[in-house]
């Protein structure tokens, strides 16, 4: 397991941290996926805690990939577990999951039970990128159903955040799918879609009229927002909120790819999520002090990881 430290020694207390979790160990996924590496800059600069992690039956990770991702989903869990306890006062954890790992991402509830290393005030966030929608059957063994209402519900909670980002040109799942399920998700109860564009580079301001979330003076945008609103970008977002469900953002990038081979998209793929991230929280020092070199975090490997899960250390 490698922890990535923001790259600001100012910032070495954050108190904010980001799990990443791979593609399908058995297909060749690991913790050092180039879209996932390609992140962690985004979120060092924005002066996160980063976990990567091998998860069962990849690299030096003990047991076997599973059939049904249940035993990675619980992996996650002592993995967030056990470090929350090597970085104090943790107020903002956010997973992202990348194919197969937005399984046990989507999986991981949103409370956690009491205990005196996890703070009060926290809030878990969820990133799920490349859904691995047409294939669910296939990578849990028959359990998509498992994941589909593991999905609905997260959505239903008023709590909840989620940002999901596809490609229209993705190899597993054409893009008339994802149109679809994206539909359903919005008729998840107290999910509506509103025209709030948390990932517009245009200037935002605070509208009083929608307790204090952002909205999006300017019509110029990087994709189009509610439901079919076109601007000049490539890419096409939808935002949902409302104060009885959760927020959702589905963010299309046009032709992205399941692997997101074509650096144009793994660059608009880092300014959405950084837009979004941007959106959510406030900076916690000054980005001009932000180290910008080509070393932009300082690795620490964790030796002495006892949790239950069965992974790379």
């Amino acid at each position: 397991m490698t922890f990535h430290e923001p790259s600001n020694p100012l910032a070495r207390s954050s108190n904010r941290l980001a799990v990443f979790l791979h593609p399908w160990g058995r297909a060749g996924g690991n913790s050092s996926d180039p879209v996932l590496l390609s992140l962690v800059t985004t979120f060092i600069e924005r002066d996160w805690h980063i976990i990567l992690y091998n998860s069962r039956g990849v690299g030096h990770s003990g047991g076997s990939v599973s059939f049904t991702a249940i035993a990675e989903s619980q992996d996650l869990r002592d993995v967030v577990q056990y470090a929350l306890k090597e970085i104090e006062q943790v107020t903002e954890i956010l997973l992202l999951g990348y194919s197969f790992g937005t399984l046990p991402v989507t999986m991981h509830p949103l409370r956690l039970p009491f205990s005196p290393h996890i703070s009060p005030d926290l809030t878990i966030r969820h990133v799920l990128l490349s859904y691995p929608l047409s294939v669910l059957w296939f990578l849990t063994f028959f359990h998509s159903g498992t994941y589909a209402n593991a999905l609905k519900q997260l959505l239903g909670d008023p709590g909840s955040d989620v940002l999901v980002i596809h490609g229209d040109a993705d190899q597993f799942t054409k893009y008339s799918k994802y149109e679809a399920w994206v539909e359903e998700l919005k008729r998840i109860k107290d999910v509506q879609f509103d025209a709030s564009d948390p990932c517009s580079p245009s200037p935002k301001e605070i509208d009083s009229t929608t307790s204090g979330h952002l909205r999006t003076p300017s019509s110029s945008s990087i994709g189009s927002v509610a439901q079919s609103i076109t601007s000049s970008g490539s890419g096409t977002i939808r935002n949902a909120r409302s104060s009885g469900g959760g927020r959702l953002t589905v963010y299309t990038v046009k032709g992205g790819d399941h692997l997101w081979r074509k650096p144009e998209h793994r660059k608009e793929l880092r300014t959405v999520l950084a837009k979004w991230l941007d959106s959510r929280y406030a900076p916690l020092t000054p980005r001009s002090t932000v180290a910008r070199t080509g070393s932009v975090s300082r690795k620490t490997t964790i030796e002495n990881f006892n949790g239950s899960s069965e992974t790379d250390v």
